[in-house]
């Protein structure tokens, strides 16, 4: 999966007056792992190359049996990354 250009594709939606419209929006346009990511970066400090790096190395490990997009979910809960709000989008788009 190539994030390389995530940081421009970010850039085009990103509303600087309302944060919280940013991620409001990013989910209604189907953005869900554009907001995961950004919030692990937020969390971890770390950059989205890492980020996707070990997000890749997770899902090798476990056998390439999930999708990228269910890997970055596990990772985000594992960085103590807060997704609680996104709960219903990730059931409806991943789970279903």
């Amino acid at each position: 999966m190539d994030l390389g250009s995530f940081g421009e594709e970010f850039e085009n939606y990103v509303d600087k007056k309302d944060p919280s419209k940013n991620e409001k929006n990013s989910v209604k346009n189907g953005n869900l792992l554009d907001i995961i990511l950004k919030r692990i970066s937020e969390k971890t400090g770390k950059s989205f190359q890492e980020i996707i790096s070990e997000i890749n190395a997770k899902q090798e490990k476990m056998g390439n049996l999930l999708s990228f997009e269910i890997v970055a979910v596990i990772f985000a809960k594992e960085s103590g990354v807060k997704i609680s709000d996104l709960l219903d989008e990730i059931e409806k788009r991943l789970l279903s």
